[in-house]
């Protein structure tokens, strides 16, 4: 399977994540940050902790 680039630039990709990185740590929004093996090596997580709650609540 042949994967494209999300971004058109490497610039552009850093501003993105710069942007979702700063969303993430506003303190309104909990979470936390892992990784999960998977068959295609080891992959950044972050979880959330609305959905963590629902999971843990089984809703």
């Amino acid at each position: 399977m042949k994967y494209k680039n999300a971004f058109k630039t490497q610039e552009g990709k850093e501003e993105v994540l710069k942007q979702y990185d700063m969303l993430l740590e506003a303190p309104t929004i909990p979470h936390e940050r892992f990784y999960v093996n998977t068959c295609h090596g080891s992959t950044f997580c972050r979880l959330t902790m609305r959905y963590s709650y629902l999971m843990e609540k089984k809703i």
